[in-house]
């Protein structure tokens, strides 16, 4: 046996150490032995030395016989003698240590011996002893230190955390010798430093920046200075008291910084305190919830809603009045193909609409056939309302889609801070399944033995029918390329769909003439196109592209390939589901098939906390504003501060922030959502909270609570109660052609609504009607939205705007008017804005929701425009036709005039040059009384200084129509100027009975008590409506009972019909009371009121429950 230098050592000192070896000049170790041993070891001789048999046996005969145990001086052989050993670990345990090579009976043997004899790990332990549980154990109760050679990454997660928890028992202090998971955990960290604060030197830096130890050190003393405070994970700051420590320590509200108590001046300074303490605490819980992917969502739902908003207003051909092109468009063309042709909107309504586009082909046909025929060929009423259906379908889904295709866009960087939920079983499923699939393609790469003999299999299987190289095409697409559609490599046949759908046809059609089927069924949807009725044989029939033999003998062989994929696709699937593969799941595992799972909390968890992805610094640059405090009422007020905890929290707003902020995304700052934007809306909590209590507004979604902010800072309640928050937020968003002085706005057009409200006469007709597929009416006086139908068309016709003066005229005197023209489900189009003189109507200019401000009609369908001009010239015509037919109006109208210009452009000029000079630059009447009655009283006037003044028309600017005339007056010279008696009416609305009052209901109760609190210049006050309370409303009155009384009433009594019905319905309720001691019954009440009322009360109520 020969032996290396380091071994030559071992056996020189075992020789010369053992007593029990005889050194003899005769026997096995003579002294001559020794010295060739030393000079060995010392370099002086070559190593030739060979120990004999006899003398191995001699020395193992000496361990075995003495008080020998293993050690590191032990020379190899007898470690490795199995006597030895046997004699070695009964002697001492740790001999243990220095045992190379184990067999399971031998490790078995030890692990007992071990655990009998209290055994102490040492670095040099075998791995079985250090990772048994049992050993680990005992070794750590009996010495701390040794938990440093314990594997701790054999143990499972409860055995784990026990021998921390003993490791902690026993007094462990760290030291440069622990171990790495010893200086990582938490507890062991802080256990050590608790007892000695010095040893935190040895901790891991992960530790250190743990919240617990972060924290355990701010509270015993431990200082650190702001840039290591800003650069610590933003998980360490999840925890009250270390976020306490850090906004003090960085000054951020500091008491003595004078901006931050400024903001206390009209507070008690008490307050400050808890001010501090709740500014804290919200961002503390705002850390500690995680932002649910459907709260993040429904904030970017008003950004994509937003998008849509301005997307639509520059795509007006393809997403407005839809319903009207299509009906204008086949009306006026005899010719269906060229009418489909020039709705160019189609071949989108067909991406969007799918199956359901070829029902609208079909209402289309019908309603082109029936319009064109002189006999009755169907109902064109279904025809029409199927095309008004699928309109709306279309824009809605267009809608949709479009705010899809934007949240998928905002949250492409937002998904990096989400990962899928590896306990989900469709998630874990899926997972295993890539596994098998990625094993069976490894072992296929390496080409095993099993798998190639099992693909040859699925080759020959096949073979006779599709080439080989196809199919091997076909296996290494699917597995190499993870195609998983045989389209991604092998080119489908021209005509291929059209042949499946021949197919299909073909098959429906069978079942159609042997009636199992009806036309009208869901299966037929998406052949409606190639499925036609013959009249002549009653039979239904294809209609639709040829196929050749050729072709279909290249389908066939196309469908046969597609067959032999699926199944192969399907064995292989089946083959590799039998592999052994590691069932454990990684991170880089689960984002991998991130892209194939619906991105909804359902599926993932945030992990945007809890990986340190962020710092205090991040924080600070995107939650906070320099110098810039949240409004102390949002926090002190504890409504306030309980509807900013919600709207924080269920939004997910600061993490929102911190995301934003990391990506500047610019498609979201834009619209809105940026740091100012959201941390402003902090200031206005207790007004939200006042404003939801007072109008009932839902606050439960970031929207609700957005608008309420907005809302908050452009009018008070009694103008939100007047305007309506629709209104007011259209006005402060759009201001063109205005000075965009917003609270300006906003009150002037609060005073024209409660001014306007007043008028009862007009010298022009209220008329109203429809033609095919637009209807036309008057505003009323209590119609507010009257103030938004020049923001509608991008017109100066506006509060402030250019036209102010003449929009007031409109609004207030008796000549002045605005006709609206909407489609069919009511949807603003048009408008025109005009006054009365004499005998002539002079309206400025048709516009339409199409005008660009300043150069023109920009719709692109003629057709449309047409129609919405004979839409306009059918109001004009009602308009004279009613004066002409009054036998109450001594001064009729004759004339309706209007400038040539926007939609009318086109429209060639009837009136001559002596005419228009005659009608001139400004037609409205500013000689009478009236003119006089509206410069001297009508406040807000901006073009008008007094009763010389007036305001500017587009008169004189372009050339003019007259777009109606009555019959006795032809000629223009019988035009004349002079003021008239007002004789038409307001129609006044139904009077409205419910049991169950709505949002609405309640917005018109408001409406009427801010318009009287304005009018007698008094405090604003919203109603209560208990439960069980009975409301009766109609124009600027109403009356609210309940159990038995009249619990609020209101009336503006220089209404003298709203008077009439008050009066009557009053008395109708208190008639009941009397006669009927029981609940107030409303058809009752109703029916009294329909047989008792007098002249002037409105017409029959109608009630909603």
């Amino acid at each position: 046996m020969t032996f290396n230098n380091y071994e030559m050592k071992k056996l020189f000192d075992f020789i010369l150490i053992n007593k029990n070896i005889v050194l003899s000049d005769y026997g096995l170790f003579s002294r001559d032995t020794l010295i060739l041993l030393r000079d060995i070891i010392k370099g002086k001789k070559p190593n030739d030395f060979v120990l004999s048999k006899n003398q191995e046996n001699a020395l193992i005969s000496v361990f075995l016989n003495g008080n020998c145990i293993f050690d590191e001086y032990t020379p190899n052989f007898i470690l490795t003698n199995p006597e030895c050993i046997n004699v070695a670990i009964e002697r001492d345990i740790n001999s243990a240590n220095f045992i190379e090579n184990y067999t399971s009976e031998l490790s078995q043997k030890v692990l007992n011996i071990a655990l009998s004899k209290k055994y102490i790990l040492a670095p040099n332990s075998p791995d079985f002893l250090k990772s048994n549980y049992g050993i680990a154990l005992n070794s750590i109760r009996q010495d701390a230190n040794s938990a440093n050679f314990v594997n701790w990454d054999s143990m499972i997660m409860e055995d784990f955390d026990d021998l921390i928890q003993e490791t902690i028992n026993a007094g462990y202090l760290l030291s440069s010798k622990s171990c790495y998971t010893l200086k990582d955990n938490t507890d062991i960290v802080l256990s050590s430093i608790s007892k000695d604060i010095n040893t935190l030197t040895y901790s891991s830096s992960t530790a250190k920046s743990h919240p617990k130890i972060f924290k355990y050190l701010i509270q015993n003393g431990y200082t650190f200075n702001t840039s290591v405070l800003k650069g610590q994970s933003l998980y360490t700051y999840a925890d009250y008291d270390t976020m306490k420590y850090a906004i003090a320590k960085l000054k951020i509200l500091d008491k003595d910084n004078i901006d931050f108590r400024d903001i206390f001046e009209d507070i008690n300074p008490n307050d400050i305190d808890k001010y501090i303490e709740r500014y804290i605490e919200l961002f503390v819980k705002a850390l500690n919830t995680p932002p649910a992917i459907q709260n993040l969502k429904t904030v970017l739902q008003v950004c994509a809603e937003s998008e849509w908003d301005n997307y639509r207003e520059e795509h007006l051909d393809d997403y407005a009045n839809i319903f009207g092109k299509i009906c204008t468009e086949l009306k006026n063309n005899n010719d269906y193909s060229d009418a489909i042709n020039k709705l160019v909107f189609l071949n989108k309504m067909q991406k969007t609409l799918d199956d359901k586009y070829y029902l609208l082909l079909q209402a289309m046909e019908q309603y082109h056939s029936i319009i064109h025929s002189n006999i009755k060929l169907g109902n064109i009423d279904f025809a029409r309302d199927q095309i008004a259906k699928l309109s709306a379908l279309y824009v809605s889904i267009s809608k949709e889609n479009f705010k899809k295709e934007k949240i998928e866009e905002y949250f492409k960087d937002i998904k990096n801070y989400f990962i899928p939920k590896k306990t989900h079983p469709i998630i874990y499923k899926k997972l295993i399944e890539h596994k098998h699939k990625d094993k069976f393609k490894e072992l296929y790469q390496n080409k095993d033995n099993e798998i190639c003999s099992f693909l040859e299999n699925i080759v020959k299987q096949y073979r006779d029918s599709i080439d080989n190289d196809i199919i091997w095409s076909m296996i290494n697409n699917f597995l190499n390329n993870g195609y998983s559609k045989m389209d991604s490599f092998i080119k489908v046949p021209r005509g291929w769909n059209n042949y499946k759908r021949y197919e299909e046809a073909s098959k429906l059609i069978n079942r159609l003439n042997s009636h199992y089927i009806k036309y009208t069924d869901q299966e037929l949807v998406r052949y409606l196109d190639i499925v036609k009725y013959s009249f002549e044989t009653d039979k239904y029939y294809y209609e639709g592209p040829g196929f050749d033999n050729e072709s279909i003998s290249r389908y066939n062989e196309y469908r046969k390939k597609l067959q032999a994929f699926e199944k192969i696709k399907q064995q292989i699937i089946f083959k590799a589901k039998k592999l052994e593969i590691n069932s454990e799941i990684l991170d880089d595992e689960l984002k991998e098939i991130s892209e194939d799972l619906p991105f909804t909390d359902e599926y993932f968890e945030f992990i945007g906390l809890n990986d340190c992805l962020f710092k205090l610094e991040d924080f600070i640059d995107s939650c906070i504003l320099n110098d810039d405090f949240i409004e102390p009422s949002s926090l002190i007020d504890d409504d306030a501060y309980s509807i900013l905890t919600n709207y924080v929290l269920n939004n997910g707003l600061v993490w929102m922030l911190l995301l934003i902020d990391r990506y500047s995304n610019d498609s979201l700052n834009k619209i809105g959502i940026d740091k100012e934007t959201i941390l402003a809306s902090f200031d206005y909590m207790k007004d939200v909270s006042r404003l939801a209590k007072t109008f009932k507004y839902d606050i439960n979604k970031y929207e609700d609570v957005l608008a309420l902010c907005e809302l908050s800072e452009c009018a008070d309640d009694k103008t939100i109660a007047i305007l309506g928050k629709d209104v007011i937020f259209k006005l402060c968003i759009d201001q063109d052609y205005t000075d965009e002085d917003t609270e300006e706005i906003v009150r002037m057009a609060k005073e024209l609504v409660c001014k306007m409200i007043k008028r009862n006469k007009s010298t022009v007709p209220y008329v109203s009607g429809r033609t095919n597929n637009y209807m036309y009416s008057m505003y009323n006086p209590q119609d507010e939205t009257i103030l938004l139908t020049g923001i509608n068309t991008n017109a100066c016709f506006r509060i402030a705007g250019n036209d102010n003066d003449f929009l007031h005229y409109c609004a207030l005197d008796k000549n002045g008017f605005v006709m609206k023209i909407t489609d069919n489900f009511g949807n603003f189009i048009a408008r025109a804005s005009g006054f009365r003189n004499g005998n002539g109507v002079y309206i400025n200019q048709l516009r339409t929701i199409y005008d660009e401000g300043g150069v023109g009609y920009e719709g692109s369908y003629e057709k449309e425009k047409n129609e919405i001009i004979e839409t306009f010239y059918k109001a004009c015509n009602d308009i004279v036709q009613t004066s002409q037919q009054n036998k109450n109006e001594h001064d009729k109208i004759d004339f309706v005039f209007v400038t040539k210009s926007y939609a009318l452009s086109k429209t060639e000029s009837n009136v001559d040059r002596a005419v228009a000079n005659k009608i001139g630059d400004n037609p409205m009447d500013t000689t009478s009384e009236d003119w006089k009655n509206f410069v001297n009283n009508t406040e807000n006037l901006q073009e008008i200084d007094d009763e010389n003044d007036t305001f500017s028309t587009d008169y004189g600017n372009y050339d003019l129509i007259c777009v109606v005339y009555s019959k006795k007056h032809r000629i223009f010279r019988k035009l004349i100027a002079k003021d008239v008696e007002a004789v038409y009416t307001s129609p006044r609305s139904k009077i409205i009975a419910t049991e169950n009052p709505d949002i609405n209901i309640i917005n018109k109760i408001n409406k009427i008590n801010g318009i009287n609190s304005y009018l007698n210049d008094t405090n604003f006050e919203s109603i209560e409506i208990p439960k069980g309370t009975t409301i009766f409303i109609g124009d600027n009155w109403y009356i609210a009972h309940n159990n038995g009384v009249i619990i609020q009433s209101c009336i503006l009594d220089f209404d003298k019909k709203a008077v009439i019905e008050f009066e009557v319905t009053k008395k109708a309720i208190q008639e009941f009371n009397i006669n009927n001691n029981q609940q107030l019954n409303v058809e009752q009440v109703v029916e009294q009121l329909e047989t008792q009322s007098p002249e002037g009360y409105a017409r029959v109520l109608r009630i909603n429950h």
